[in-house]
């Protein structure tokens, strides 16, 4: 039986000398961790969601999916709706998720450029702001 490691030592600890695994991380990493997996999750339902309007003929969509590398340009949105001549761009950000500078440098100049953009913090919200976008326009 080891030692396992609180969380004062394993911030003291260089990365490389920390434990495998989820055992080397620290609560902060964690949680990150936890965030990106919730994040993921709600990605997954709404792009579910959207697959099914796809189907459907109402709408077209694009989504980068986080757990993947990207191709698109630094700081684009997660999701891209599009109906008929209109877009409507998404940032999925759970709980405290933060925009990156990079995103928000872009989602201001497709703000500015009168593109609607939404920031969700579930796919519950998504999908009900995306109702209401479809909707009202």
């Amino acid at each position: 039986m080891g030692i396992t490691p609180n969380n004062r030592m394993l911030e003291l600890m260089r990365p490389e000398d920390r434990p495998k695994g989820r055992a080397g991380m620290t609560a902060a990493e964690g949680h990150e961790r936890l965030v990106r997996t919730l994040e993921r999750q709600e990605q997954r339902t709404l792009a579910s969601w959207l697959s099914l309007r796809e189907s459907d003929g109402i709408l077209v969509y694009d989504w980068s999916a986080t757990h993947r590398r990207t191709t698109n340009r630094k700081g684009f949105p997660d999701f891209r709706i599009y109906r008929g001549p209109y877009a409507l761009l998404g940032e999925m950000k759970v709980e405290d998720g933060r925009l990156s500078p990079d995103q928000i440098e872009l989602l201001n100049k497709f703000s500015r450029a009168g593109t609607t953009v939404q920031i969700w913090n579930s796919a519950a919200i998504a999908i009900e702001q995306i109702r209401d976008w479809l909707t009202h326009g």
